[in-house]
C-alpha cells in the first residue's frame, strides 16, 4: 500500500482540480492511502476520497502576501510529509507544483502539467518557475503526449524527466448515471448540442454561439446547451442576446453531476483554443455523444484521431475514427472566423440530418472512451510510483 499525497490549489472549478479529486477516487479504490493537500477547503464541488489536509491561509493582499503565504505552505507540506510518511507526493498547477518541490522530503516528487503552456504565452519569469519545478521533480506527468512535447521543446525539459498518463475515466459510474436518469421530455424534440467547460477564453465558447446562429437559420430545431461558469459568462449571455439567440442558447452554470444532463443531448461540440487532454470530450464519448472537437493543442487529436501523425493540423473537416475534427479557430476574442465557422457548421450538419452516422459515432465514442479507463491509468500511474 503506498502512501500518495496529492498537493492541489481547490476542490472547484477546473479540471486539474477535478483530476485531483478523481484520482484521491482511484488511487483510493484501488487501496492506497491517500493524503489530498488543498490551499483552500472551502466550496468543495469534486467529490474525493481519503484524508483533506485544508492549508487555506486566506486570500492574497498583494504580491508580497502571497509569496509568504507560499513560504508557509512549503514549511506545512514538508513537515505533512514527514508526518504521514509518504511515499511520493503528486502536485497539479503552477504554484503548488513549486510548493512540492521546494518542500523537499525523503517522499518522490512528482508534478503534472495540464496544459500545452506554450500557447498561454508565459512571462519569462512564470517560464523559468515551470522549468525549476519540473527539473527539480523526480518526474514530470504530462496529460497528453502534444504536452509533454511542449515541455521538452519549449521548455527544454530532458526527455527521461517526462512521461504521459492520461486522465481516467470511470465508465463504470458514468454508465450507472446513464441507467438511473429518466429522461426528459422537454428534449425530444430538438436536436440538442452540449458543451461543457469554464467560461473562459481558452475554452472559445463565443465561436460556437456565432455558428448557432447559421445554423438555426436553416434547421430552428437546433438548440445549444453551455455548462460551467466563468469570467466570459456575462460576456458570453449578452453575445446571445445581441444574436437573438435567447430561444436557441441556454446556460446551465456549473452542473455538479452533469452527466445526467449530458446524457440528454445529441451532440457534443469543443470549440477550445488550447487544451491539455479535452476530458470533457472523454466524458462525453462515454456517455456515447458524437464529438466534434477543433483541432487545437493539444489532445483532441490524440483522443478522435489517434493513429493519425499527432504533429498533423486540420485545414477544414477532418472525418476520424472516433469523432470530427475542424480547422482550429483564430485566437483573437470574438472574431468571426469564416472559414472555421463554415466547417464546424457543416460538421454539426452532418450529424444532424444523418441518424445513422449519429448512431455509428455512438458507438465509437463508447469504444475509445474505454481506453481511458480507470483500470488502465491506475496501473500507469503505479508503474510510476
Amino acid at each position: 500500500m503506498a502512501k500518495i499525497g496529492l498537493l492541489i490549489t481547490k476542490l472547484n472549478g477546473g479540471g486539474a482540480e477535478r483530476t485531483a479529486a478523481n484520482l484521491s477516487s482511484l488511487f483510493d479504490e484501488y487501496g492506497e492511502e491517500v493524503y489530498l493537500i488543498t490551499f483552500d477547503g472551502s466550496n468543495i464541488t469534486y467529490p474525493y476520497k481519503g484524508k483533506l489536509i485544508d492549508l487555506s491561509l486566506g486570500i492574497n493582499k498583494n504580491v508580497f502576501d502571497a509569496i509568504k503565504k507560499n513560504i508557509k505552505r512549503i514549511i506545512k507540506v514538508k513537515k505533512i510529509k514527514k508526518k504521514y510518511n509518504l511515499d511520493v507526493c503528486i502536485s497539479f498547477l503552477d504554484t503548488p507544483n513549486l510548493v512540492n518541490v521546494l518542500s523537499g522530503g525523503k517522499c518522490k516528487k512528482i508534478v503534472s502539467i495540464r496544459n500545452y503552456l506554450s500557447l498561454e504565452k508565459p512571462s519569462f519569469i512564470r517560464k523559468q518557475l515551470i522549468r525549476f519545478s519540473s527539473i527539480r521533480a523526480d518526474k514530470t506527468v504530462c496529460i497528453s503526449k502534444n504536452v509533454e512535447y511542449d515541455m521538452r521543446d519549449f521548455f527544454k525539459i530532458k526527455e527521461k524527466k517526462l512521461c504521459t498518463i492520461y486522465n481516467p475515466v470511470d465508465i463504470k459510474s458514468l454508465l450507472t448515471i446513464e441507467e438511473d436518469y429518466t429522461f426528459d421530455k422537454e428534449f425530444s424534440d430538438y436536436f440538442n448540442i452540449v458543451t461543457m467547460g469554464r467560461l473562459t477564453y481558452q475554452k472559445g465558447q463565443w465561436n460556437l454561439i456565432y455558428a448557432i446562429k447559421d445554423i438555426v437559420v436553416q434547421y430552428p430545431k437546433v438548440r445549444l446547451y453551455i455548462l460551467g461558469d466563468g469570467e466570459l459568462k456575462n460576456e458570453l449571455e449578452e453575445l446571445v442576446k445581441k444574436l437573438e439567440l435567447e430561444e436557441h442558447v441556454f446556460f446551465l452554470g456549473f452542473i455538479s453531476n452533469a452527466h445526467k444532463f449530458l446524457r440528454q443531448c445529441d451532440l457534443f461540440v469543443l470549440t477550445s483554443l488550447f487544451e491539455g487532454l479535452g476530458n470533457v470530450l472523454l466524458e462525453a464519448m462515454a456517455l456515447g455523444l458524437p464529438v466534434i472537437s477543433t483541432d487545437c493543442k493539444s489532445g483532441p487529436r490524440e483522443i478522435i484521431a489517434p493513429n493519425s501523425n499527432i504533429k498533423s493540423v486540420c485545414e477544414n473537416i477532418d472525418v476520424e475514427r472516433f469523432g470530427i475534427l475542424v480547422k482550429q479557430f483564430s485566437k483573437e476574442k470574438n472574431i468571426v472566423d469564416n472559414d472555421s465557422l463554415v466547417y464546424i457548421k457543416q460538421a454539426i450538419e452532418m450529424f444532424y440530418l444523418d441518424k445513422k452516422l449519429r448512431e455509428k459515432y455512438t458507438t465509437k465514442s463508447k469504444m475509445r472512451a474505454n481506453d481511458f479507463s480507470k483500470e488502465k491509468v491506475y496501473n500507469e500511474w503505479m508503474k510510476l510510483l
